[in-house]
């Protein structure tokens, strides 16, 4: 008789929580202070090892980069929100959500003023590095030269 392994069961947060618990962990342990607009979190020792980094290069322009190893396997739920547009590119490993499944060489352009509620898994042990653009839809606007009434439905702020 085969006895199976033992899995542990993933860590289940929302989205909020896991990011919320990601600042409030690192509070010293963060890399950089010295400009409030470029900021690195380190990833919660008992977590994972890794990083995640936010540069602000100007109202509504944010540029991510994540580089992690979590030591357990993720859930995180969200709930439908505003969010700006997003450009990702998976750099390493995997994620899998409700809504997409990118891996390495892959990316993710969304948005609408909305995200779509979503439960994501992150597995243990596996490397996650991605680069993310987020860009505010109404900077967009200023950048076209135009306004957000010149947009499609689907790419209007919402209100």
């Amino acid at each position: 008789m085969a006895i199976a392994p033992y899995q542990q069961a993933p860590i289940t947060l929302s989205q909020d929580d896991y990011w919320l618990l990601i600042h409030d962990a690192a509070g010293e342990q963060t890399v950089s202070t010295a400009d409030p607009l470029n900021i690195t979190w380190s990833y919660p020792s008992q977590w994972g090892k890794g990083y995640v980094r936010d540069i602000h290069l100007q109202d509504g322009l944010v540029v991510s980069i994540i580089d992690y190893c979590p030591y357990h396997d993720l859930m995180l739920s969200s709930s439908d929100r505003e969010h700006p547009l997003e450009l990702t590119y998976i750099l390493a490993g995997v994620t899998s959500s409700s809504v997409t499944s990118p891996q390495a060489g892959q990316y993710i352009f969304c948005g609408s003023g909305m995200a779509p509620g979503a439960v994501c898994k992150q597995p243990a042990n596996q490397r996650r590095v991605e680069v993310s653009i987020h860009i505010d839809v109404a900077l967009l606007c200023q950048w076209m030269n135009g306004t957000a009434d010149q947009f499609p439905p689907t790419l209007k702020p919402s209100r």
